[in-house]
């Protein structure tokens, strides 16, 4: 056996465990899993046809990320979908971005601003036919600009965390608005506020397109739940 024989095995592992992890990651957030459903690593792993090894490391990985839950004794299990959690993961997204903005306005170029503005138009054009889960990504990565006009790598890292939690009810938000600010009026809003420097209009734009309500969460969570129910019959 050739030395470069021997190295392409150790070559393929890492490949193999990132391509395990995206896509345990992406059954985690769309909820192929069902809510606080056990996760049998055996199991999972026969599905994905890779061994155990991979399976547990990305599992581990996704407890981290708030994705997958671990209960000592009892092993791993899908993340729950309840009214409070739901309330909560809103609330912090609402402090980030605000902050993020906030800080955007101090931190931002000129070009950056227009950017933004011209990025949205062009989604918005588009808007009425485009996939839910498209737009769900293309909202995503208008408020990802922000953060990066914010320049805070510990605030964009936190962002990314929760909108992974929160992607699936995004898409479901996105399709049938309940939650007065769900739509994307409001981004043309806060870009044209970083461009004329009103910080004033822009967190107030911010605060009206993200702004839960308990009943609200409600309303969105029996959504969430009929979707993930209707998808495993």
């Amino acid at each position: 056996m050739t030395v470069d024989q021997q190295q392409r095995p150790a070559q393929r592992r890492p490949r193999q465990g990132k391509a395990v992890y995206e896509r345990i990651r992406e059954m985690a957030i769309s909820y192929e899993f069902l809510p606080d459903e056990s996760i049998n690593e055996a199991s999972l792993a026969r599905q994905l046809g890779v061994s155990r090894s991979p399976v547990r490391d990305s599992l581990n990985r996704l407890v981290t990320e708030g994705l997958i839950t671990f209960r000592p004794n009892y092993g791993f299990f899908a993340r729950s979908l309840t009214e409070t959690e739901l309330f909560d993961l809103a609330e912090t997204r609402l402090c980030l971005e605000i902050e993020a903005l906030r800080l955007a306005f101090e931190r931002r170029t000129p070009e950056q601003a227009q950017e933004l503005l011209d990025f949205w138009t062009q989604i918005d054009a588009n808007l009425e036919t485009t996939d839910p889960k498209v737009s769900a990504r293309a909202d995503e990565d208008f408020h990802i600009r922000i953060f990066r006009m914010a320049n805070n790598a510990v605030l964009l890292n936190s962002i990314e965390t929760i909108n992974a939690r929160i992607r699936f009810i995004r898409e479901i938000e996105i399709e049938t608005p309940i939650r007065s600010g769900a739509d994307f009026s409001e981004h043309f809003n806060i870009a044209r506020a970083l461009i004329d420097n009103d910080c004033a209009a822009g967190l107030a734009a911010m605060k009206r397109h993200l702004e839960f309500n308990r009943v609200e969460t409600k309303k969105i969570l029996r959504q969430g739940i009929l979707r993930i129910y209707e998808t495993r019959r």
